[in-house]
């Protein structure tokens, strides 16, 4: 049976996570391995480790899906006396490929920190902190009326438009267009050698930076005229749907110490760093998987607790000092629920896909 591409999958990833939403210096997409490939089965991790890469060659999977990049700082060389480079040699080796969705899974929506604020069952879940290398732009064209509803469906269906809870947001207003075809040109309206004055709709609709390129490039499918004519403005309006932690609520008021206790059985610890007055009543609640103690100065002043993971010493005191409960959950234990998250959605949209989900613990023992 024909396997399904490589291609295909990563296609698939990238519709929930876009590469672009990824910080500069991260490592995202198809790492190693050809997207011409199949595949019938697939890996999701959260680490590749030495056991990862043993698993794959023993069940014969050829794709890897891994939220850790395999590859973060650039190589000089692959030699097998160090271990990081000996498990990109065997991966090589044996053809199997590499795919890492990484800080753009962590700010994408509904990615790392929505599953885990869902995981810790809070409700009214949206964006914690918003992202400055992510931008929105106006994007602006000139269109025939009768053409209208096309172009704006064309761009619309790709992504444009959407604000908050609302898709298809646009505005257009009507006006003239002026212009003087040379003797090479196909005007779609007009005739050449002549100023034209045509009747033309404005129509403006706003687009998040990680799609642009796509939605730029169905508004030219979709416009009637053979030179298409649109501005891209970039504006100060972040994102709501795309940010760098999440936030959410309990249904009541509970303590930090009752707080802290689903936090250690709902992510499966058996142990977490508590920073706060047990006693204190929590409701508002934000979290930011993997490691969030450089974000307490940021954390917004309504919010009871934070849950997130690599607290440093001088992070803990600051909160305390802001009287910011913050509960440390470890990094492995706020991001580990995202495996599960991967797993979910690509069988959704490839049943056909076998998902292989290797055993994986914290590297920490606590005693």
């Amino acid at each position: 049976m024909a396997g399904i591409r490589i291609q295909d999958i990563c296609s698939i990833l990238e519709e929930w996570a876009p590469k672009e939403l990824a910080f500069p210096e991260d490592s995202v997409g198809l790492v190693l391995g050809s997207t011409d490939w199949d595949t019938n089965n697939a890996i999701v991790c959260l680490t590749i480790t030495d056991q990862i890469v043993k698993d794959a060659i023993q069940k014969k999977v050829k794709l890897i899906i891994s939220h850790h990049p395999l590859i973060f700082q650039p190589l000089r060389k692959i030699v097998h006396t160090n271990p990081h480079q000996k498990r990109i040699a065997q991966l090589i080796t044996n053809e199997i490929a590499c795919y890492t969705c990484h800080t753009n899974l962590d700010v994408a929506e509904k990615g790392v920190n929505y599953i885990l604020a869902k995981k810790l069952d809070l409700s009214n879940i949206s964006g914690l902190l918003p992202i400055e290398h992510i931008r929105l732009y106006k994007l602006v064209t000139f269109v025939p009326k009768n053409h209208l509803e096309k172009v704006r469906n064309a761009v619309c269906g790709c992504g444009a438009g959407i604000i908050g809870e609302y898709a298809y947001c646009s505005f257009s207003t009507s006006g003239i267009g002026t212009f003087l075809p040379s003797d090479k040109a196909k005007p779609f309206l007009g005739k050449i050698g002549k100023i034209n004055e045509e009747k033309e709709e404005r129509f403006e609709v706003i687009v998040p930076s990680e799609i642009l390129g796509n939605v730029i490039e169905a508004l030219l499918d979709a416009h009637p005229y053979e030179e298409v004519a649109y501005d891209v403005y970039p504006l100060q309006n972040k994102s709501r749907k795309i940010s760098l932690g999440a936030k959410g609520v309990l249904d009541k008021s509970i303590s930090l110490e009752e707080f802290s206790n689903i936090v250690k059985e709902k992510l499966n610890l058996s142990s977490i760093k508590i920073v706060g007055n047990l006693n204190k009543k929590v409701k508002n609640i934000a979290v930011l998987g993997g490691s969030g103690g450089g974000e307490i100065i940021n954390i917004p002043d309504n919010i009871d607790v934070l849950v997130t993971g690599d607290v440093k010493y001088h992070q803990a005191l600051e909160a305390e000092e802001r009287g910011l409960a913050v509960i440390d959950a470890g990094h492995f234990g706020t991001e580990y629920p995202i495996v599960e998250g991967i797993a979910n959605y690509l069988t959704q949209k490839l049943p056909l896909l076998e998902i292989i989900i290797p055993a994986e613990k914290e590297p920490f023992l606590y005693k």
